[in-house]
């Protein structure tokens, strides 16, 4: 899906759009995120397909289905792999909605951290009543809920947009464990659109389809990962308007979860053209971006194109003489291959150079295309996560 970025406007009110008040809280390595919404209003998630999953996955799909008042979410425990990891993920709903005064059945739950750790649930409770008392239906209020959710994160990750009179805002964290299928990120999404709650769910999975699913730091798949779109309904919308805005926002998010990949200093965005089909298209880009050889090549600026050839065809058959490659960045753009010869190496480590770079692949095989997100793999990251 190509998006025409001028047919949208970016706002600073994060999550906090009309009838949506947020705010966050953080204690050393810990951190609470309270989102409140004025009614119970539709929603869609899709999360981790993994088979080993946090608990708060699952009152969070309750919620869902029930519709939406609240959301909690804590950081710096993934809420994971302990027995009473559901349990945990019920009482932290309880005492939102206690703090609220809502039923429990309408607050979803999200957790972010480390896994095989128990939540501390009475310093979590405590942050909770904090957030409570402090909600904001302003830009600090989803900015404070955008800080509070960060783990590994060096930088918040938060956008919203307008489309005419339909307004879209998200909030994100994530930085590791990064594909496939989303990651550890978590991302609450509002808009004021007023949406067929039948049709939420495939809206959001096409809008995720084209972003957090083409976004690959490491290659891990996440146990926690989830994203829900809550709509408040009270503009009316065409589907299809809202499918551009709603995919706008989420690219956004994507690019900055790529950008701070852990110990990442730069970042990729691999174009693929010419491909057959669009599954050859999207599997050649995160074939590349989840090379760990390339990601080393990225990091030292090195064009190396024989990398990137082996990645694709490892994950499915091309004929490579057909393929040409070429580098971009705020450098220049520079040919690395054509024609089976390699051609301007020199400029195009020179162009490779910068803190985000894009790799134009042309499979020379059809029409179709797909783009897909990721970074370079730095000695910081193993430093991160040694422990």
């Amino acid at each position: 899906m190509l998006i025409n970025n001028m047919a949208f406007k970016k706002t600073r009110c994060g999550i906090c759009i009309g009838g949506v008040k947020a705010w966050g809280v953080r204690i050393g390595g810990y951190g609470v995120a309270l989102i409140r919404f004025d009614d119970v209003f539709s929603a869609a998630m899709v999360s981790t397909t993994n088979s080993v999953r946090s608990g708060s996955l699952g009152i969070a799909k309750k919620a869902v289905k029930n519709g939406i008042k609240a959301i909690v979410a804590n950081s710096g425990c993934a809420n994971c792999c302990t027995l009473d990891s559901e349990h945990a993920a019920a009482s932290l709903a309880d005492k939102a909605a206690q703090a609220l005064r809502i039923s429990p059945d309408n607050v979803a739950t999200a957790s972010t951290g480390t896994i095989g750790k128990p939540v501390d649930l009475a310093a979590a409770g405590q942050m909770i009543e904090n957030c409570a008392k402090s909600l904001s239906g302003t830009y600090k209020g989803s900015l404070s809920a955008a800080k509070a959710i960060m783990t590994t994160d060096t930088t918040i990750k938060m956008y919203s947009a307008t489309d005419g009179e339909i307004s879209c805002g998200a909030i994100a964290k994530g930085a590791g464990m990064i594909e496939p299928s989303m990651a550890t990120m978590l991302a609450f999404i509002e808009t004021d659109a007023r949406l067929n709650k039948n049709k939420m769910g495939d809206i959001l999975k096409s809008a995720v389809d084209e972003s957090f699913n083409m976004v690959s730091v490491d290659g891990d798949m996440s146990t926690n990962d989830s994203v829900i779109l809550v709509s408040t309904g009270k503009k009316r919308a065409e589907h299809k308007k809202f499918q551009k805005l709603l995919t706008h926002v989420l690219l956004e998010l994507a690019k900055m979860i790529a950008k701070d990949g852990e110990g990442a200093k730069r970042m990729m965005e691999v174009r693929v053209v010419g491909a057959k089909t669009k599954d050859q298209a999207r599997g050649a880009a995160k074939a590349v971006t989840n090379s760990s050889l390339f990601k080393c090549s990225l990091k030292a600026a090195d064009p190396n194109w024989g990398r990137i050839l082996a990645a694709i065809g490892a994950r499915q058959s091309i004929d490579w003489k057909k393929a040409g490659i070429e580098v971009e960045s705020k450098v220049g753009r520079a040919v690395v291959m054509s024609e089976c010869v390699a051609r301007e190496i020199q400029k195009a480590k020179k162009v490779m150079n910068s803190p985000e770079v894009t790799i134009c692949i042309d499979l020379g095989l059809g029409k179709e295309s797909a783009t897909a997100w990721g970074c370079d793999l730095t000695p910081d990251y193993v430093r991160i996560n040694e422990v």
